[in-house]
């Protein structure tokens, strides 16, 4: 059994694979704004960690009672007979030790000193008692590239679940609270915008890939609140107001209103009005719509030209049509409305530009 060894300076070496070293180096980008992969990885190992390695089975256990109860058909709580849970336990022995193993799986392709911070270094290195790991053969150092090459797998939407899991519970408590005590939020962006916001939902990861605060805004010192969404990793605070602030209730009524724009739009398009917009796709044009699924807009009608072309009616916000097409070049044509085909003229037209000049400079 391996000893609890010091950190000094609260360095710790640990090893990890291509994939997880890039996805976390790109996540601190994202998250952070810059590259810092200690803080980052801090910030896994405070948000994912596990209180104790001896729980992890009984928590398996009780997923599978769960998941067991939920598909049968009676809607008391699942009674396994003592021969079911015998399996049930020995399925829960396994998952455990194949999260504790899972470190031996993956590559050792980059080596790394991270600084840990205090938190998490005085609860892997406790001065008067074991870690809690030792007991199972396993290092901090494996421990940490267990939770890291465990993060770097999941979705987009899931590790936002774990970088921003405190924000969210705090969100949640909000939408949790009875109507008379909702509070409006103060909500300062990343590029200094502020704004209050009447919190409707946060998106769930079957309506987006990322975690989007869907509700009324109104910028900051105005009254006039429209249907909007942010993303979660674009904003900087959220704070509540005080209760003299105003309440921070929805009514029914703008409820209808935003699943309406919900459904018309999708949750990352709330803002603006939708627009009919006219566009010819080429053959190649059609081809890249049916496979870009990403944030796609639904036609409302389509025509086929007979010549290999479709021509679309599709009902969007400007900045879904500008986001997704604008990719297509030549192979998607805006017949209408006239200030979007201009937009789209003007920007191919800065970006030929600038490249003849770079090639004749």
């Amino acid at each position: 059994m391996r000893s609890n060894p010091n950190s000094p300076e609260q360095r710790q070496h640990i090893n990890l694979s291509q994939y997880a070293y890039d996805v976390v180096r790109n996540d601190s980008i994202n998250f952070l704004g810059g590259i810092n992969i200690s803080g980052f990885i801090n910030i896994i190992i405070e948000n994912s960690k596990d209180e104790s390695f001896d729980d992890l089975a009984l928590i398996e256990e009780e997923r599978i009672l769960a998941e067991l109860s939920e598909y049968s058909k009676s809607s008391s709580r699942f009674s396994a007979t003592e021969s079911e849970l015998k399996a049930i336990r020995k399925i829960a022995a396994a998952h455990k030790n194949h999260i504790l193993n899972s470190f031996k799986k993956y590559p050792k392709d980059k080596t790394l000193k991270i600084r840990l911070n205090n938190k998490s270094h005085n609860e892997l290195y406790p001065e008067n008692t074991e870690w809690y790991g030792t007991k199972y053969g396993i290092s901090q150092g494996e421990y940490i590239k267990i939770l890291v090459e465990n993060y770097s797998r999941k979705t987009y939407y899931e590790r936002e679940c774990i970088i921003y899991k405190d924000r969210i519970e705090e969100l949640h408590k909000n939408l949790s609270s009875i109507e008379s005590e909702k509070r409006i939020l103060s909500v300062a962006m990343k590029d200094g915008r502020k704004f209050n916001c009447k919190l409707y939902k946060l998106s769930e990861e079957h309506e987006t890939h990322y975690h989007y605060l869907v509700g009324l805004f109104a910028k900051e010192k105005t009254s006039d609140y429209i249907i909007a969404s942010f993303r979660l990793s674009r904003i900087s605070e959220i704070k509540p107001h005080s209760r003299s602030f105003g309440s921070g209730k929805v009514t029914q009524n703008e409820k209808k209103r935003i699943e309406s724009r919900i459904k018309n739009s999708s949750i990352p398009y709330l803002v603006g009005e939708p627009t009919e917009y006219v566009i010819k796709l080429s053959p190649l044009g059609m081809i890249m719509y049916d496979y870009n699924y990403s944030r796609r807009p639904v036609y409302e009608d389509i025509e086929d030209n007979h010549d290999g072309t479709f021509t679309m009616i599709i009902k969007a916000t400007e900045r879904q049509i500008k986001n997704y097409f604008f990719a297509f070049g030549k192979e998607a044509l805006i017949l209408s409305p006239d200030n979007m085909k201009e937009w789209m003229v003007q920007k191919y037209t800065d970006a030929t530009n600038y490249y003849s000049f770079l090639q004749t400079d």
